[in-house]
C-alpha cells in the first residue's frame, strides 16, 4: 500500500470519527446512556442538592421521570433519596438559589419541550418568589445563564460529567453526609423537652427572624407574574407535562410574621393552576413541623451550651426558610401521603 493510500484512510477514519465524536457529544442520547449505565437512580437522587448546580445541569441529560423546581428553600424541602425509593421512575431537579416564580414557570417549559416523554414536573412555592427587587438585574443574570447551561450537551461533557466522576465523589452521594450531620441533632431533641426548646428559640433574637422581618417590610409583589400562568397551564394542557404546584413549608416563626396579602400570590396561583393541573395547599399543617426543622447544624457541645441556658441562645442557630435534613424526610413523608399525589403519581 502506497503512503497517498495510508494517508487517505487514516483521514477518512479521523474525519469519520470526528464526525461521529461530534455528533455524540452535541446531545443528550449518549450522556443519558452513559448516566443510566454508571449511576443508580437512588445515586443521583443522593446528589441533587449539590451546590454548583450540578443538579440543573443533569437535567436534560438524565431526563427523569419527575422533575422538582424551585429556589434554595425548596430544594431543603425534599429528601430526594426518599422520594425516589417511593416512586416508580427517575428523579431529577434544578434548584436555583434566588429563583422567582417566574424563573420557574420558564425552567417547566425549558424542560417539558426538551424531553421526549410527559414527566411530573413539581414546582415549590414559597411568598418570597413573587416579590420583586432584592438584586433582580443581576439575580435575572444568574438564572439566564443557568438555562443556557443546562441546555448544552456540551458543556455537560465539559464541566458536569467530569465533575461528577473525578473529583466531586458522586458516588458516595449527599444523603448519607446529611444523615450523620443531624445525627448528633436527633439524638440530643430526643432527651429535651422540646416546648422549652422552642420557646427559647422563639424569645431568643435570632438573625434570621430579623432579617426576614426586614424584608418583609420591603417586599413589594410582582402582579404580572400570576399572568404568566397561562403559559404553564398550556405545558399540562398540550399533554407535555403534569404539573403540581405545592407550598414548601417555611418555620413557623417566619410563617407567624406574614401579613394575609403576602400569601395572596400563593393562593391566586393555586386556584389558577387547579384548572390544569395539581395543588397542594394549604401545605403542612403547623403542629407536624416545629422550628426546630430549621435549625442549623451545630457541634454537639454548641448544643449542650445553649440548651443549658435560659437567656442565651445562639443567633445564627435558625434558619427560618430552610428545612434541616430531618426537617426534610418529615415534609416529604407528608407530601408523599396526600391523596392528590398518591393518585396522580405511582407511590411504591
Amino acid at each position: 500500500m502506497n503512503n497517498n493510500k495510508k494517508i487517505f484512510i487514516f483521514l477518512s477514519f479521523f474525519f469519520l470519527g470526528t464526525f461521529l465524536g461530534i455528533s455524540i457529544f452535541s446531545s443528550f442520547k449518549f450522556a443519558n446512556y452513559s448516566l443510566d449505565k454508571l449511576f443508580s437512580k437512588e445515586t443521583i437522587a443522593a446528589n441533587l442538592t449539590k451546590s454548583g448546580n450540578v443538579s440543573c445541569n443533569l437535567a436534560l441529560a438524565w431526563t427523569p421521570d419527575f422533575f422538582f423546581i424551585g429556589d434554595s428553600h425548596t430544594g431543603s424541602g425534599w429528601d430526594f433519596t426518599k422520594i425516589s425509593k417511593k416512586l416508580n421512575g427517575k428523579v431529577g431537579a434544578c434548584i436555583i438559589g434566588g429563583a422567582t416564580f417566574k424563573n420557574l414557570i420558564d425552567l417547566a417549559e425549558i424542560y417539558a419541550k426538551n424531553v421526549h416523554h410527559a414527566p411530573t414536573i413539581v414546582v415549590g412555592g414559597g411568598p418570597r418568589q413573587f416579590w420583586v427587587g432584592e438584586n433582580s438585574i443581576k439575580r435575572e443574570s444568574q438564572v439566564k445563564e443557568i438555562f443556557e447551561r443546562m441546555q448544552n450537551p456540551k458543556n455537560f461533557w465539559a464541566h458536569t460529567f467530569p465533575k461528577i466522576i473525578l473529583f466531586d465523589s458522586f458516588k458516595k452521594g449527599s444523603y448519607n453526609r446529611n444523615k450523620n450531620k443531624y445525627q448528633d441533632l436527633h439524638d440530643s431533641l430526643k432527651h429535651l423537652n422540646k416546648e422549652r426548646l422552642i420557646n427559647l428559640l422563639k424569645y431568643s433574637p435570632q438573625d434570621s427572624l430579623k432579617k426576614w422581618s426586614e424584608r418583609i417590610k420591603k417586599s413589594e409583589i410582582d402582579s404580572y407574574t400570576i399572568e404568566t400562568l397561562r403559559s404553564l397551564c398550556e405545558v399540562q394542557k398540550n399533554g407535555m407535562a403534569n404539573i403540581v404546584f405545592t407550598y414548601i413549608p417555611e418555620s413557623p416563626s417566619l410563617q407567624d410574621m406574614y401579613n394575609k396579602e403576602d400569601w395572596l400570590p400563593m393562593f391566586e396561583t393555586s386556584n389558577k393552576l387547579s384548572d390544569c393541573g395539581v395543588t397542594v395547599l394549604p401545605s403542612m399543617p403547623k403542629k407536624i413541623i416545629s422550628d426546630l426543622d430549621f435549625l442549623k447544624y451545630l457541634e454537639p457541645k454548641e448544643y449542650e451550651k445553649i440548651i443549658n441556658s435560659d437567656k442565651f441562645f445562639a443567633k445564627n442557630i435558625l434558619d427560618a426558610d430552610h428545612m434541616n435534613f430531618l426537617g426534610a424526610q418529615i415534609h416529604t413523608e407528608w407530601f408523599l401521603s396526600r391523596p392528590e399525589i398518591k393518585k396522580l403519581i405511582n407511590i411504591k
